[in-house]
């Protein structure tokens, strides 16, 4: 037992723990986040926080630890802004090829300054802190961007911001740009687990230089199946360069189109389905709680109530039966 303890140790001294900062009062960078610096490679990694009414502090874009001074490299990083406070990045610092997790977040009035552009963490800002995060994280993954300064001047499109939701029958994405340069199209993929993604449609971008003004886009996934949706949004260069601008999930509950009877139904029971809805229906698709396809049914023609039967090999469960108008509920016992 006495040589297993000092081994239990070691294996929870060697678990990685994210190291963190607080800058305030004009702190200096080098100095009060030495601890989340390496000072051979100068890459920056952990979480540096700016609390709320802190004013401006700085991030410089080289540290001297006495051997001279050392580039600094955005690496894996969280930076947290307060309201009232802004933290000003210098454009010459370095991004860290490939890395994939630096997040900007704050709360407020929170703003980060890059090469004499402010970004706002108001998502309804023009250009707000998921312009600058996308910008990074490009630069990360593209040949020929080395610096923050760099990785702004070269993202295709300045996304302000996106959102997915729900409107009468329908999923509807919303974005909009600043800025897009050479932006060929976008494109909206669908999937119901978030691993396995279909192309759903593309949209047309600018195809030449726009900055200034903001420029809205609109795609809607008409009819989806009950159940959660992912959706991924993308953006293409004629050169055929894609860009992944981020991923939303949403649950949709449609609303009701007809009255079941009885509900719960028995597999292989029959059941009545009244249409509740003043234009006639004469399809009605059953779907499983995970937006599959089970089986359709033929209503009677101009007929306000149908005798169906479900099929005998139904788990027991929640179905959907959805129509042209909407999804009603049903449960299989």
């Amino acid at each position: 037992m006495k040589q297993f303890l000092p081994l239990l140790f070691l294996f929870f001294s060697s678990i990685a723990v994210a190291q963190t900062c607080t800058l305030r009062n004009n702190a200096d960078f080098c100095s009060s986040c030495a601890a989340l610096i390496n000072p051979t490679t100068g890459v920056i990694s952990g979480v540096i926080t700016v609390p709320n009414n802190s004013g401006a502090e700085n991030i410089p874009a080289t540290c001297n630890f006495g051997s001279g001074p050392i580039p600094l490299v955005l690496g894996a990083l969280t930076l947290d802004v307060g309201t009232n406070s802004n933290l000003i990045i210098d454009e010459g610092i370095f991004v860290q090829s490939g890395v994939t997790s630096i997040t900007l977040t704050g709360n407020g009035t929170a703003t980060m300054t890059v090469d004499g552009v402010t970004y706002s963490s108001q998502t309804n800002a023009n250009p707000n802190f998921l312009v600058l995060q996308n910008a990074i994280s490009n630069c990360a993954n593209a040949a020929g961007c080395n610096t923050i300064g760099e990785a702004i001047t070269a993202l295709p499109v300045a996304l302000l911001g996106w959102t997915v939701s729900k409107e009468k029958e329908s999923i509807v994405l919303s974005w909009s740009s600043s800025a897009e340069t050479d932006n060929d199209f976008y494109l909206v993929e669908h999937s119901v687990d978030g691993n396995n993604f279909s192309e759903m449609g593309q949209l047309r971008g600018q195809t030449t230089a726009q900055v200034g003004g903001e420029r809205q886009y609109r795609f809607e996934h008409k009819q989806p199946a009950p159940g959660r949706h992912y959706y991924r949004l993308s953006q293409q260069d004629f050169d055929g360069t894609r860009t992944q601008l981020g991923l939303k999930t949403i649950v949709f509950q449609a609303g009701g189109s007809g009255n079941v009877s009885p509900n719960p139904v028995a597999a292989g029971g029959t059941f009545r389905f009244t249409q509740e809805t003043d234009k006639p229906i004469r399809t009605v698709a059953l779907y499983s709680v995970f937006g599959r396809l089970v089986t359709t049914f033929s209503l009677e023609a101009g007929g306000a109530a149908t005798e169906l039967t479900m099929p005998a090999d139904l788990p027991a469960g929640l179905y959907f039966l959805r129509t042209a108008a909407g999804t009603t509920k049903v449960i299989i016992r």
